[in-house]
């Protein structure tokens, strides 16, 4: 067995959460703890098996109950039927047939003993298959398929389309094959932001087979339709799949949830008080997950969220922050310093982002992280403030001075719309 590297990654990023529109508070928000999702999914290992007459590949060995693993197929000359020989415990997503060629995708929910088998599929002549291993912050507990396709070339690089979905937690998938070539691309994806592309993936280095394959996670519903195409060096046999699988996830509390949307227009004069919901007192290990879709244009410095002065102990801060021409979440606290956490992440102006940040603090060596739409953007660590208070939080502008029960307000303010926070501790 070998471990793959993909050659060229392509990660690019999308928002989760569809923007929410007018008014100072929007929906029926609930401020009482609720089963809530997870906001994150990665590649967590990856193998191939390329060349051989049987299609195999032997499973990584950090495999745990509740991953996601998906086996792509792609070989030529083909004898066996293309709905036959599915790898045992797998069920088949996609499939392309080009004469005697297939690709196909195939899924399975880990229990957690997979490590080390080894799966096989189609026989024929080169046939590669590669597995990719895929965990949630949380596991996930149940898949379906929502919508998949398959394409062919007919003179051009086909080009695959399947959905609108409305799916809540989802992973779409692309995969294209080709043979006679070690190079593919896969291209032109709908949605056009938010997958993560491997391409040219060629274990054997021969102009064989060559696949390429992409994925793009989604924590939410939203009425999406998914594709995309592919480009390759030879136009022999060019095979396109694709699919999204809805995932059902173990409950995860969150001790505060609010679903209300709230929307500012730059002009306020204090921040929204969304303090009686909360009432957590002082909490040193919490996630604090929000959407937010700010307007750069109102200022390079904008405050959006605080539980009163940062400036105290327990207080903290998140603004909108303009510093190298990077546009994002900035974290100031007592103990972390004024914006003592910037990764410098750009968080694009007018479009709704789901910004995640995991404080883990104590008084010597916390730290904070952020995640941008499941993906890692950042973190931080040596901050001495032992805990965040959450007896008090507001939303749309902050304060460096006051009291908690009475901030005195910056004139920093905030433009857009923050919904759907969750803090959750740990």
């Amino acid at each position: 067995m070998s471990f793959m590297i993909p050659k060229n990654p392509q990660i690019l990023y999308a928002p989760m959460l569809s923007t929410f529109g007018g008014g100072s508070a929007r929906g029926f928000g609930m401020m009482t703890p609720v089963a809530g999702g997870f906001s994150s999914i990665s590649m967590v290992a990856s193998a191939y098996g390329p060349d051989n007459t049987t299609a195999t590949v032997t499973a990584p060995s950090n495999i745990n109950a509740g991953d996601l693993l998906i086996i792509q197929e792609n070989g030529p000359d083909i004898s066996s039927d293309l709905g036959g020989n599915i790898p045992s415990g797998f069920t088949r997503l996609a499939v392309s047939e080009n004469a005697a060629v297939d690709q196909r995708l195939h899924y399975k929910l880990a229990i957690g003993n997979e490590g080390g088998t080894q799966y096989s599929g189609q026989t024929g002549s080169i046939n590669d298959m590669n597995i990719f291993v895929f965990r949630a912050d949380t596991a996930i507990v149940s898949v379906s398929v929502a919508a998949s396709d398959g394409a062919t070339d007919v003179n051009t690089n086909p080009t695959v389309s399947f959905g609108p979905t409305t799916t809540t937690a989802s992973i779409a998938l692309l995969g294209a094959g080709t043979r006679s070539s070690n190079a593919i691309s896969i291209q032109n994806q709908s949605p056009a932001s938010g997958w993560t592309i491997y391409n040219d993936i060629n274990a054997s280095g021969t102009a064989n087979e060559c696949e390429a394959f992409g994925w793009r996670f989604s924590s939410s519903a939203g009425s999406t339709t998914y594709g995309g195409g592919m480009t390759s060096t030879s136009d022999s046999r060019r095979t396109m799949t694709g699919a999204v699988l809805q995932l059902s996830l173990d409950a995860k509390v969150g001790d505060y949830v609010n679903t209300n949307s709230y929307t500012f227009d730059g002009s306020q004069t204090q921040g929204t008080d969304l303090s009686s919901g909360i009432q957590l007192d002082n909490v040193a290990n919490f996630d604090w997950q929000f959407d937010m879709n700010g307007d750069q244009s109102n200022g390079n410095n904008q405050w959006m969220l605080c539980n009163g002065p940062y400036t105290i102990p327990g207080g903290v801060l998140i603004g909108y922050y303009n510093q190298g021409g990077y546009f994002g979440t900035a974290v100031a606290a007592d103990g972390i310093g004024a914006y003592g956490f910037n990764p410098v992440a750009n968080v694009p102006s007018n479009t709704t982002t789901t910004i995640k940040l995991e404080f883990r603090l104590n008084a010597s060596n916390g730290s904070i992280t952020l995640y941008q739409n499941g993906v890692q953007k950042g973190s931080g660590s040596g901050y001495t403030a032992r805990h965040i208070n959450w007896d008090y939080l507001y939303v749309g502008l902050g304060a460096g001075s006051g009291t908690q029960a009475n901030p005195t307000w910056s004139t920093d303010t905030f433009k857009g719309t923050i919904s759907n926070m969750i803090i959750t501790m740990k």
